[in-house]
């Protein structure tokens, strides 16, 4: 249930590297000193320090890497991983969370929730953070400190942190569930936490902390605070909700949304550059959440003026730029050394936005070097989602997507291989006729020309679907692609004739690391996609992976 004693200083030093900036729910120094104090023996305290110290061993655990697992452990991370989840469960359970009127047990759960969706699916872990928020407004907090006499400025500093917390990890997590259930800015009046490191404040203290300049320890809290505020801000630009009371035309809402979102942008960076000087992985860190948030909410400011405008069949091509730069970042944090300590908080964590627009982008433009990188990067990600994901909501659309993609880089091939097949026959036709009659003109030319235009034309309009994409009973028919169409208003209207059958299309291929062979797929559940189609209109939650 809890780590041995001889394991707890490397657990508590592991949760401080990697953890702790964060989630910055804890004072460093008093936990410390409670550690201890106790000599780690970690079941000689009361239950409500337990539970957060077995939330804190489970965190430590999740954070790390198999082989470190495996170097300081001797055992596999997963049975590690396993067995401090159920010690923590358990911890929680005996300090009774739901009803505690202390802050102990509220930071254990918040800890422990942070780094769950690396095993659970985001609904799981969703539906607990639902008890999370009540549990931390019964505590009051969502009232700041101030206003209560009997807080002392360090317990208000501490249940500031606590809060902002709750209402960050709230957001990340419910961006893809039911997006209005979230907390929002007139849920409560705590304000931000002081920018000041743990040294810098102490039970003891009778004054309210006073931030400093500089890198502190809640830093990259404050960070994303202040992008939490903006996301909500921007949220009450509504492009549709304007255009529909005619109070101002849509694109200059969506205008300003770009250039607010562009000039938060370059303020974030240039703020957190001086903060980070000389920490090259602290600043690559955050220069790519801030890059991976902003663009989010840029690109789900071109979604829904696309919706609003209906400007045609496809998103426009920035749009799929955006998506693109998000899905590279992304897959950056999770994979760059310098980035290593904290790329813990993207486990679990898909772009569903932006992957989405990019697969429906590659079903509607004839395929190119462009569209070749997008589909190797969305391959690699699609084969490094942890298994989890398989039980999110939008699991089944995103792989019907994901797979009519697949079909029309296959069909693209095919016309393509035909293609240099005609146009070498062609070749040979034209060599023999030149050898006949001695002439050589623009024949070879026109014809090359001519079949790059048909395959384009081919490729836009028509499927073969003999044992690729099955629209109907006859396999072996040719019929206009309305399957390989996918757009910003494909997500609203859905065609009745919507089933596919693509189980040639794996051929024993495996990815996300599971067998997906589509043979289990029919008609396409239109609530599913409406429910895509809502949740991207609410799309600036885009908070998933930090």
């Amino acid at each position: 249930m809890f780590p041995l004693p001889s394991q707890v200083h490397f657990i508590w030093q592991t949760f401080i590297e990697r953890i702790d900036p964060l989630v910055k729910v804890l004072h460093v120094p008093s936990t410390t000193r409670v550690l201890e104090g106790c000599r780690g023996q970690i079941r000689t305290l009361c239950p409500d320090m337990q539970s957060l110290f077995a939330c804190i061993s489970f965190a430590a655990i999740q954070s790390m890497s198999d082989d470190d697992v495996l170097l300081n452990f001797g055992t596999d991370k997963v049975s590690l991983s396993s067995r401090y989840r159920r010690g923590a469960e358990q911890a929680l359970s005996n300090a009774d969370v739901i009803n505690t009127t202390n802050l102990a047990p509220v930071q254990a759960l918040t800890i422990y929730l942070n780094v769950l969706h690396a095993d659970e699916p985001f609904r799981h872990v969703w539906a607990v953070i639902g008890i999370l928020v009540r549990v931390a407004l019964s505590l009051g907090l969502h009232r700041d400190g101030k206003f209560f006499k009997n807080i002392s400025p360090f317990d208000a500093e501490m249940r500031r942190r606590l809060w902002w917390n709750v209402a960050i990890l709230d957001a990340r997590v419910g961006e893809t569930q039911v997006s209005i259930a979230v907390i929002c800015q007139a849920m409560f009046t705590t304000e931000a936490p002081a920018n000041v490191d743990d040294a810098d404040i102490h039970p003891g203290m009778t004054a309210p902390a006073v931030s400093r300049r500089g890198p502190t320890d809640v830093s990259i809290l404050l960070g994303r605070c202040k992008i939490w505020r903006f996301g909500r801000a921007l949220k009450g630009l509504s492009l549709d909700t304007a255009v529909i009371k005619g109070e101002v035309d849509g694109r200059q809402i969506y205008e300003r949304k770009l250039e607010i979102t562009r000039k938060f942008k370059k303020d974030m960076v240039e703020e957190y550059a001086a903060t980070f000087h000389g920490d090259a992985g602290a600043s690559a860190f955050i220069w790519a959440i801030i890059d991976v948030l902003t663009d989010r909410i840029e690109l789900m400011a071109h979604y829904q003026f696309s919706l609003v405008e209906k400007q045609g069949s496809s998103f426009p091509h920035e749009a799929f730029r955006v998506a693109l730069s998000i899905v590279e970042r992304f897959h950056r944090i999770e994979n760059d050394p310098d980035m290593a300590k904290w790329s813990w908080a993207a486990k679990g964590s898909v772009q569903w936005q932006a992957i989405g627009i990019i697969l429906s982008h590659l079903c509607d433009v004839p395929w190119d070097e462009e569209s070749e990188k997008a589909w190797q990067l969305i391959d690699y990600s699609f084969q490094d989602m942890v298994k989890a994901v398989t039980k999110e909501p939008l699991w089944k659309p995103f792989r019907r997507l994901f797979l009519r993609a697949k079909a029309c880089r296959k069909r693209f091939s095919q016309i393509q291989n035909q293609d240099q097949t005609n146009q070498n026959q062609t070749q040979k036709t034209r060599d023999k006729g030149a050898v006949d009659t001695g002439q050589e003109g623009e024949w070879s030319g026109l014809v090359s020309r001519s079949a790059y235009s048909t395959t384009q034309s081919t490729y836009s309009t028509t499927v073969d679907v003999q044992g690729t994409i099955a629209g109907g009973t006859n396999g072996n028919e040719q019929r206009t692609d309305t399957t390989c169409i996918s757009s910003a208003h494909s997500f609203q209207v859905i065609n009745e004739d919507m089933g596919i059958g693509v189980t040639s299309l794996a051929n024993g291929d495996n990815e996300c690391g599971m067998a997906i062979d589509g043979s289990d797929i029919g008609p396409m559940d239109t609530n599913d996609w409406q429910q895509w189609n809502d949740w991207l209109q609410e799309g600036f939650w885009s908070f998933s992976g930090i």
